[in-house]
């Protein structure tokens, strides 16, 4: 019925973090918000930058510098391939979704953080950029109130990496909205990963993105329960985005990715979705569900500070 979707360029200037044990939110008051959400192509973004992506295309490399593939082996003598999308939200943490690691879906899944590599910093996901960075990660940990494959609501884990990334022009953090602050119905909002590009294709050799429009969860809502075999319950803790007559999505291979909103007032792309399912990819009358990241924002910051 459903599908399980596997799916800043900073300026060129230096900027130092404060000493790691100070509490989370610290840092993000007193540090992340002149930071974050920050590409090397963020002042095109001013004026018609909706324009070009909408449809879906190939992204410019250091465009989304916090998205980040996840790797795993998906059997014991293959290597580590994509599977999962991710966003950089401080310089040892990720985000992703909670499915991407339970195995209720796939046999090789797992929360086992050495089963997995993390790449920051990639564009071409078949060649070796020379300029990503590999890490392995050394705690996945998912929303306490998260039940394996019974509900939408919780679809997100956080993932802390085995030392802090160095941040530049190709590896940014995404920032966080405030707790419970959500994008305003119809704004555009972009998701990025390298799922396919169709419902039936092949995964993306390189990041692609394309520009999708918030919708009220009243009318998500409406248009899952068309057909019984699609309904989904569209929670508070959810969020929706796409076209009615299809066409523009995420799909497989893009689970876990981000769906950032631009905030012209503050010339930075906010973290507002975490790519999480949907029925089928971009078919019309079915938009894309995503994980409502302003809905755990609380949780998040404590989640890091305590570990």
């Amino acid at each position: 019925m459903k599908r399980i979707v596997f799916i800043l360029f900073l300026t060129l200037e230096v900027f130092a973090f404060p000493k790691r044990d100070l509490i989370w939110e610290e840092l993000l008051r007193a540090y992340v918000p002149s930071h974050c959400g920050k590409n090397a192509y963020h002042s095109q973004y001013e004026g018609k930058w909706s324009k070009r992506i909408v449809g879906g295309e190939s992204a410019r490399t250091g465009e989304w510098p916090w998205l980040a593939t996840l790797r795993i082996k998906m059997n014991q003598s293959s290597p580590f391939e994509h599977l999962c999308g991710a966003t950089l939200i401080q310089d040892q943490w990720l985000i992703s979704a909670a499915h991407c690691f339970e195995n209720i879906w796939a046999p090789f899944l797992t929360d086992r953080p050495d089963a997995w590599r993390v790449r920051l910093g990639e564009h071409h996901l078949f060649e070796e950029d020379t300029e990503h960075v590999e890490m392995k990660p050394t705690k996945i940990i998912f929303h306490p109130e998260r039940i394996a494959g019974k509900t939408l609501d919780r679809d997100i884990a956080l993932i802390k990496l085995e030392r802090p990334v160095n941040l530049n022009n190709i590896v940014n953090i995404a920032c966080l909205p405030e707790q419970d602050e959500s994008p305003s119905v119809n704004k555009m909002c972009v998701t990025a990963g390298w799922g396919h590009t169709i419902e039936a294709g092949n995964v993306s050799t390189i990041v692609r993105h394309v520009l999708v429009p918030i919708l009220h969860n009243r009318v998500c809502n409406e248009m899952y329960g068309v057909i019984e075999k699609a309904k989904l319950e569209i929670s508070d803790k959810i969020v929706c985005a796409g076209y009615d007559k299809g066409g523009k999505d995420a799909c497989q291979y893009d689970s876990g990715g981000p769906m950032v909103c631009y905030d012209r007032g503050n010339s930075q792309f906010v973290l507002h979705g975490i790519v999480s399912t949907g029925y089928g990819c971009a078919r019309p009358g079915f938009p894309g569900i995503y994980t409502r990241v302003s809905s755990f924002v609380d949780w998040i910051r404590k989640t890091i500070a305590e570990n």
